[in-house]
């Protein structure tokens, strides 16, 4: 959506299933349109589990922001809890683990820009290639390796033929 919604108040509670079983998010009461320009949001609300650090003033809230609740949302549906501390060591998979670090870091930069990067993350973990996209990947790879290297090694002029004089 342009601009974008940043909801700012993702957590089990906001999350409910509608009668065709879809999910949907309620309570876009602490939600706000995503405004260039500001430094800081005015006012500081969330779920303390959930909720972005920047949403207690450190700076305004953004895409990151729910990228954070969302990886705390992952973790809790995880493991059952909301705290960052060694919550590696209580999960299975090394990748989810590496997604929930990404999303939850504590500075915004260093989190997934939006939630369709993060999707695609997830997507890579959930379907990775199989070996037969990896052996044509490989193969693309070299493919163009090959002539890259033909285009740019120099090749020898040919010699013309003496002529016989006439």
């Amino acid at each position: 959506q342009s601009p974008p919604i940043i909801y700012r108040d993702l957590k089990p509670q906001n999350i409910v299933v509608t009668p065709n079983g879809k999910l949907s998010l309620i309570d876009f009461g602490i939600s706000r349109e995503d405004k260039d320009g500001r430094e800081y949001d005015t006012v500081y609300l969330g779920s303390v589990a959930f909720a972005a650090p920047e949403q207690f003033g450190f700076t305004k809230t953004d895409s990151h922001s729910d990228v954070f609740s969302l990886g705390k949302l992952m973790l809790y549906l995880a493991t059952g809890k909301t705290a960052l501390v060694d919550f590696k060591n209580s999960l299975s998979s090394r990748e989810l683990a590496a997604i929930i670090a990404k999303c939850t870091a504590l500075s915004p930069e260093k989190r997934y820009p939006s939630v369709d990067k993060l999707s695609a993350a997830i997507g890579r973990v959930l379907s990775p290639p199989t070996r037969g996209e990896l052996l044509l990947a490989g193969a693309a790879a070299l493919a163009v390796a090959v002539v890259g290297l033909f285009l740019l090694l120099p090749r020898e002029k040919p010699t013309q033929p003496p002529q016989e004089p006439l």
